[in-house]
């Protein structure tokens, strides 16, 4: 079944979900960096799903926009255009920003992580060092997705699309199943991630020809966070969770959500107008959150001589949050918006000028 390239209102309220819960994720976690973490608890690790819930969400997008037009001429011209400027504009202008920062203090740019590779943090390629903008991590999986898809819709045709979405999808698994049992016997980088099987399960949700019992598979993804969040307050649960088990604990209920979300819509109902509104500038807020909090944290910090506990930390992380939300949108308005119209249109006019120079 072939679905029309339309924007549904239920996977934009569930983008701005997932960026506003690894909002209050970082709120919360950086606490721990800058006044004695009074702002953590165990319970709130469940909101590092969000980066899950986005990469099983940019699979079910990728299949579903390209349902129609997988096998048609110059579509995966267009899906390229279509991606580099959705992805690199707002993300170059940001990393420039730390990027001229990072010149003038480098010891103040990750140097608790490895450093800064420049290069990498422009081009979005794999690198010990974490990016100039830390959550870009996340794009370097996004990006190599979509090359990924990309070569299935140059070199392929649509009916490939699965077969190569599954095999992949059974090495990742293979390869977590190594390090969930010796993590140093797993293979590192983006081919065989375990993350990669996100990507998969948004693919295959996407292709599946009809679906049923929205609000219950919707219900049984927020049930298990509802668990996870109890088990991991009740066992005092480590930041650091490996990757394998990460996907294994998180991909379940991500999946369940977008699955039941779509399933709800296609049915009738319909998110709140302001959930999806807030959904179609959440790149934005994700993009701008982790370094409005370090400069209000560290301001807050350094500069006052206030004790942050109690209602005063808490009246801290809310102005982060909100902070965040405020220049995320208007950061969406005056850089992401105009400057991915731009590079859309001045790519398709290189891409139109190459179709119709002659031949030498």
């Amino acid at each position: 079944m072939s679905y029309a390239p339309r924007v549904l209102e239920s996977i934009q309220s569930l983008r701005g979900l997932a960026a506003l819960v690894v909002l209050l994720f970082h709120a919360a976690v950086l606490s721990v960096d800058y006044f004695s973490g009074v702002l953590f608890s165990p319970w709130m690790i469940i909101s590092k799903s969000g980066v899950d819930l986005f990469f099983v969400i940019s699979g079910f997008v990728m299949v579903y926009t390209t349902a129609g037009t997988f096998d048609k001429p110059g579509s995966a011209g267009r899906f390229a255009i279509s991606r580099i400027s959705r992805v690199y504009p707002p993300y170059w202008v940001l990393t420039a920003l730390v990027f001229a920062y990072w010149l003038y203090n480098p010891g103040g740019v990750n140097a608790k992580n490895g450093g800064v590779d420049p290069l990498s943090s422009f081009l979005l390629y794999p690198s010990k060092s974490l990016p100039l903008v830390p959550v870009a991590w996340t794009l370097m999986h996004e990006v190599f997705f979509y090359g990924v898809f990309w070569v299935v819709m140059a070199f392929g045709s649509r009916r490939l699309l699965l077969p190569t979405m599954a095999a992949w999808a059974l090495c990742s698994l293979a390869n977590a199943a190594v390090g969930a049992i010796n993590p140093d016997a797993m293979i590192e980088g983006l081919p065989l991630s375990p993350f990669n099987l996100e990507f998969v399960a948004g693919g295959l949700i996407a292709a599946m020809p009809r679906r049923r019992n929205g609000a219950v598979v919707a219900f049984l993804g927020v049930a298990w966070f509802a668990a996870l969040g109890l088990y991991f307050h009740a066992v005092n649960q480590d930041q650091g969770i490996a990757v394998p088990l990460r996907v294994a604990l998180f991909l379940p209920p991500c999946a369940a959500l977008v699955y039941g979300a779509v399933a709800m819509e296609e049915a009738g109902w319909r998110a709140p107008r302001i959930a999806a509104w807030f959904g179609g500038w959440s790149y934005s807020l994700y993009l701008v959150h982790i370094l409005v909090i370090h400069l209000v944290y560290r301001v807050a910090t350094r500069k006052t001589s206030i004790a942050w506990t109690g209602f005063s930390a808490a009246t801290l992380a809310l102005t982060v949050v909100v902070a965040s939300m405020v220049i995320g949108f208007v950061y969406f308005v005056v850089v992401e918006r105009p400057l991915s119209a731009r590079m859309r249109q001045l790519l398709s006019s290189v891409a139109i000028r190459a179709r119709l120079r002659p031949e030498i």
